[in-house]
């Protein structure tokens, strides 16, 4: 199951202007006024054709209706929020046993509030995976409009999971800020907080033990916790025995979702987030902060394959460039592993075609 690549219909010369031969960009990254006239022409073998997409935006999975209602219903809304790559969303895929958030070793990898939902027998467990939160003194705008947007859908939650990476040092300005707004919230409704120290399964000499309770003991200080939960979310280690904690704390209520759902993203949200989560992991420092992708086309064809088109919006043709790699190969990696990605979420084969385009006008959108 390999990438499909897309090459846009035109003729190439044999100098090369752009960012290779052979790969997908768009004719504006080529200089309009080449210094020297070309003399040959050669015609770029167009590696898929397209074919007119049926896919309309927002149309894939999305709630339509309230769900039928067990017997003695039960829900709880858990928020989840912690310091950027501190576990969140690796918790979470764990514990709902299912790719919901991506995951990757950047900071703010997750830029918006992920729903998940996890249904067992009359009770409803409703998580919210909030884009982690840095130090204070590096924070980027764009960076504290995420978190403001984070700390926003705190106030709906029951209880707030608070999620440390154990095997780092755990207290900086950004964890005493955040204790501090929880603070604030604790006095004006009741809501819970748990503390979740992760990666337990790396702390383990006598040293970092040490370490990691003294941090604790400061923490403590701080704030008072409900519980404390030592886990390995990489592992699943301990994940039972929080689930059956906050089964326990669920509250007479309506479901708000379906028992089979999931998520409230759609498949086509769900597609892009896995793009997404490759270019973080495999393009460096602010490549993926630089580029925008969306779907354009979902077909389902004859033969049960799913296609999915994506158009990958890059800010500058040098970012491009470092997207698509030398000879493509880059690229081509990053679509395979998002295609066996995809083929074991939709339970289906998945073929992923891209085409790339820069932008350079200074009006143009950021993106």
């Amino acid at each position: 199951m390999g990438a499909r690549l897309i090459f846009l219909p035109f003729y190439h010369v044999n100098r090369s202007f752009a960012i290779m031969d052979k790969f997908v960009f768009n004719e504006d990254v080529v200089p309009s006024k080449p210094k020297a006239v070309p003399t040959t022409l050669k015609k770029i073998e167009r590696v898929f054709i397209p074919t007119e997409p049926k896919y309309q935006p927002g149309s894939v999975n999305l709630i339509e209706d309230i769900p039928n209602q067990p017997v003695n219903p039960h829900t709880l809304t858990i928020s989840i929020v912690g310091k950027a790559n501190a576990g969140k969303s690796c918790f979470m895929n764990q514990l709902m046993k299912s790719k919901i958030s991506i995951v990757s070793p950047k900071s703010q990898t997750t830029r918006e509030t992920t729903t998940a939902i996890l249904t067992r027998e009359n009770k409803q467990l409703v998580f919210e995976d909030n884009p982690g939160f840095v130090d204070t003194g590096e924070t980027k705008k764009r960076q504290r409009e995420i978190i403001i947007s984070a700390w926003d859908s705190i106030k709906d939650a029951s209880i707030v999971l608070f999620v440390l990476d154990g095997y780092q040092r755990i207290i900086d300005t950004s964890v005493l800020h955040a204790l501090d707004r929880l603070n604030t919230l604790k006095k004006k409704s009741p809501i819970e907080v748990l503390l979740l120290v992760n990666k337990l399964d790396r702390v383990d000499t006598p040293l970092k033990k040490e370490r990691l309770h003294n941090q604790l003991k400061i923490l403590a200080e701080k704030i008072e916790f409900s519980k404390i939960f030592f886990i390995s979310a990489l592992h699943g280690t301990n994940l039972e025995q929080v689930e059956e904690f906050l089964l326990e704390k669920a509250q007479p209520g309506p479901w708000k979702y379906d028992p089979k759902m999931l998520t409230t993203q759609n498949d086509a949200k769900r597609a892009i987030e896995i793009v997404r989560e490759k270019l973080f992991q495999y393009t460096n420092e602010e490549i993926p902060y630089q580029t925008r992708i969306e779907i354009t086309g979902w077909t389902e064809l004859s033969n049960g394959t799913l296609r999915i088109d994506i158009t990958l919006y890059a800010a500058k043709p040098s970012a491009l460039a470092l997207v698509i790699g030398q000879k493509g190969a880059k690229l081509r990696m990053m679509i395979e592993k998002a295609e066996t990605d995809l083929s074991n979420l939709f339970k289906r084969q998945v073929i992923v075609a891209v085409l790339g385009k820069s932008r350079r006008s200074p009006s143009a959108p950021v993106i």
